[in-house]
């Protein structure tokens, strides 16, 4: 364990795909004692390298291209899909007209709470919102629940993210938050 936070491997992380301990910087799998040479290999490919013809590193690249090509066009179409979904239909602009003003009227923070992966993204939604001259911070839907509540004030506006929309915690915190007058949106 020569200092990787991921495990005993040492070799760099490079790709998209989950690799064994026997993967290399390129995705070839290798016997242990082959894993150096192909690392060196590897990292030690410049434009100019007659190591950019080798088959499998091109078929690996290929590959991993593709992978994030695919997504790529897969949030494409997702963005694609909001924009038009808030131009052709009518609730949905006034939707988003509303959450939009809400934020711009808030004279407090915005607080961002969600569980697990959703929480992620939200601490990533509140940092944004910082960068950009709108007072927000986090604050664990859990943590709410369990005596954190006075991190939420009358005049914050509290954005609950939920993948699925029935998080316990969320839904909690959601109920507590209606109940006490706080402005939210979900």
């Amino acid at each position: 364990k020569r200092g990787s936070p991921l495990g005993s491997d040492p070799a760099p992380m490079t790709g998209f795909r989950r690799r064994s301990r026997y993967t290399t910087g390129v995705g070839v799998r290798t016997a242990p004692d082959a894993r150096h040479h192909t690392r060196r290999k590897a990292l030690s490919m410049s434009p100019d390298s007659p190591h950019l013809s080798d088959p499998d590193i091109d078929r690996q690249q290929t590959g991993e291209m593709g992978f994030v090509a695919s997504i790529l066009r897969g949030e494409a179409a997702a963005m694609e899909h909001l924009a038009r979904a808030m131009t052709e239909h009518p609730d949905e602009a006034r939707h988003w007209t509303a959450c939009i003003d809400m934020i711009e009227a808030c004279s407090g923070h915005v607080v961002v709470s969600g569980m697990g992966k959703s929480g992620l993204i939200g601490a990533k939604i509140s940092a944004t919102l910082s960068s950009v001259g709108i007072p927000s911070h986090v604050l664990h839907p859990a943590d709410a629940v369990h005596g954190d509540l006075g991190a939420i004030r009358p005049d914050d506006v509290v954005l609950l993210l939920s993948h699925s929309g029935r998080t316990e915690e969320v839904v909690n915190l959601a109920t507590i938050l209606k109940a006490d007058g706080v402005r939210r949106l979900a």
